[in-house]
């Protein structure tokens, strides 16, 4: 191996999503911590840096060219919307490297960019919401006469005027 594997990572960190992108942020420091703990891979320990992403796509494309361009990267990571995904799609090819999609979900993404215009350096980890529903599991019943899931018990009570009343 040439030396570490470095992966660029971004994620939101400022804002009023600033509290979700912490989460991200100790999540792939923790995984890094346990891979390198174990030898790395392939014998190569893993770097990672960690950068804002803003929801904003320019923002998405200046944090992927740093990485690639300017620290040297590896790999891609990150990326908390659709809106930045769809955005970085177009240039992936040229970066070169492999984009690792952890939450934006957009099947704009996977249908148009990696399927139908074979960009190859894209893999989507977070699933595009559904176009049908998914049907819902059919509750156990424990008599023909059961309709539903168990209800819990009534915490109210009717009042003698016909009103309900909580009890507490």
């Amino acid at each position: 191996m040439k030396g570490p594997i470095k992966v660029g990572y971004q994620c939101v960190l400022s804002g009023t999503l600033a509290g979700y992108g912490e989460f991200h942020k100790m999540g792939v420091q923790m995984a890094v911590d346990e891979i390198n703990e174990k030898g790395g891979i392939a014998g190569a320990k893993v770097e990672v840096d960690i950068r804002d992403s803003t929801t904003k796509p320019e923002d998405a494309i200046k944090n992927a060219r740093y990485f690639v361009d300017s620290w040297g990267a590896d790999f891609l990571a990150g990326i908390d919307s659709s809106g930045q995904v769809l955005a970085l799609a177009p240039i992936m090819e040229q970066l070169d490297r492999v984009l690792i999609v952890t939450h934006a979900a957009t099947e704009k993404l996977t249908e148009e960019w990696v399927f139908k215009k074979g960009v190859k350096q894209i893999s989507a980890t977070a699933p595009p919401p559904t176009r049908t529903p998914t049907p819902r599991p059919s509750w156990p019943r424990t008599s023909p006469s059961s309709a539903g899931p168990p209800s819990a018990p009534s915490t109210s009570t009717a009042s003698p005027a016909g009103r309900c009343s909580s009890r507490r």
